[in-house]
């Protein structure tokens, strides 16, 4: 009996490592393929505030998402975080947004009290 149950937690933390890995991993890659959307709906936003509003509000619900992996990407210059960032935020060269945030790494990360207020700095700092 106490082989069983040990049996059935290795199986139960084994599982949930294995999914944990696996999400921790693919998400950054599923939402940068998933973003082009966003990148239209700025673009397109010439009626009104509609595409723009849903740009912004795409660009905030990755950066929440995203925190953690976008801020070990600017330390390094480049990831895929980054690059889906810079599509959402229609960056024209997302190498050179990388880089970008890395030379400006303290300026984006120091003292960030809400994920979001990232992208009221980048906007700050590349405008």
């Amino acid at each position: 009996m106490k082989q069983l149950a040990l049996a059935a937690l290795a199986s139960c933390t084994l599982a949930l490592v294995a999914c944990s890995t696996t999400d921790a991993v693919s998400l950054p890659f599923d939402l940068a393929s998933t973003t082009g959307d966003g990148a239209t709906s700025t673009s397109s936003s010439s009626e009104g505030d509609g595409g723009s509003t849903q740009a912004r509000m795409k660009q905030e619900r990755y950066v929440a998402t995203q925190i953690d992996w976008i801020r070990r990407d600017a330390a390094r210059g480049e990831g895929e975080s980054l690059a889906a960032l810079a599509e959402l935020l229609n960056e024209n060269d997302s190498a050179e947004f990388s880089r970008w945030t890395q030379q400006n790494y303290a300026l984006l990360f120091a003292n960030l009290e809400q994920p979001t207020d990232l992208l009221q700095r980048i906007h700050s700092l590349r405008n």
